[in-house]
């Protein structure tokens, strides 16, 4: 039987943590009449989300999102905005 260690645990606990939280905004934010687009899926900078979001979307808000692709995690820019 193979052994996992405590740390792949965790950070497998992470990762779905992740996407679970992520599905539960988006789901969150459709209901409230609001829309979600991934303006660039890597190398995501707050501040420079966030004032893209803004520019691009009146009333938008933007923030960086973890996105796992295999093993490798990486972070998104995650607009909200009214539809």
């Amino acid at each position: 039987m193979a052994k996992i260690s405590y740390t792949s645990f965790v950070i497998l606990a992470i990762l779905v943590f992740s996407a679970a939280s992520s599905m539960v905004m988006k789901v969150d934010a459709q209901q409230k009449g609001h829309c979600q687009v991934m303006l660039y899926p890597d190398n995501c900078v707050p501040a420079a989300c966030n004032n893209q979001c803004v520019q691009k979307f009146k009333g938008g808000d933007g923030e960086c999102i973890g996105i796992s692709v295999g093993r490798d995690v990486h972070f998104g820019c995650s607009c909200v905005y009214p539809c």
